[in-house]
């Protein structure tokens, strides 16, 4: 007997197997020296340093984490040429303190750009390709029409529409060992064939041999 969402909502709540208290969760896996969370982690900074600016300054890829007035969370993937997609902005001590991310043309959901007029709080995540360590970092957000930042990130002659400006709060490094058992950077463990999602019609066409 199938049973609904709402039905299978509720068996979870009433699960003694789920975990519903940080403490229950850290009994299981205990904090290291290096901290519990923002609040208290050695690596955790609320800036950009010289070294964290120089990954973005060679990162052509990001994933941009938003959540929207209910809680419904969204990641959005953004990329351009490293070096002249995402730029920093220094504070007084020369410190990264504001992240300008141009918005390029795209699906038109619009899903991370609606949620950050709805709540400011985002979360990012750079990457390099070939390189396992990322720079993960956060923070207050909200979405310019400035003309002189829109002039600032002009791409193949287009000026894009809006620029999403971030307020650094916390950033830091995070370690390779995900990339590193996902082997996503050796080429040897790639699908040796591309594999193919048909959007919209396409998927008509796909199924008679089309594409």
């Amino acid at each position: 007997e199938k049973l609904s969402q709402r039905e299978k909502h509720r068996l979870i709540e009433s699960n003694e197997d789920v975990i519903r208290t940080v403490e229950e969760l850290r009994n299981i896996l205990p904090s290291g020296h290096g901290g519990t969370g923002f609040h208290d982690a050695k690596k955790v900074i609320n800036h950009l340093d010289d070294q964290m600016m120089g990954f973005i300054a060679k990162s052509p890829f990001l994933h941009l984490s938003t959540t929207n007035a209910k809680g419904e969370p969204s990641v959005s993937p953004k990329g351009d040429r490293a070096g002249s997609f995402v730029t920093v902005q220094k504070d007084l001590e020369g410190r990264g303190s504001t992240l300008i991310i141009p918005d390029r043309p795209g699906n038109r959901l619009l899903f991370g750009l609606q949620n950050i007029v709805e709540n400011p709080n985002v979360s990012i995540l750079f990457e390099i390709p070939g390189t396992s360590t990322t720079l993960r970092c956060g923070g207050s957000a909200y979405i310019s029409k400035d003309l002189g930042l829109l002039n600032d990130h002009v791409a193949r002659k287009c000026i894009p529409k809006v620029v999403i400006v971030v307020h650094i709060q916390y950033a830091f490094f995070h370690c390779a060992k995900a990339y590193m058992r996902s082997g996503l950077w050796d080429p040897t463990s790639w699908p040796k064939e591309e594999y193919k999602v048909c959007f919209g019609f396409w998927p008509i066409l796909c199924s008679k041999g089309f594409y």
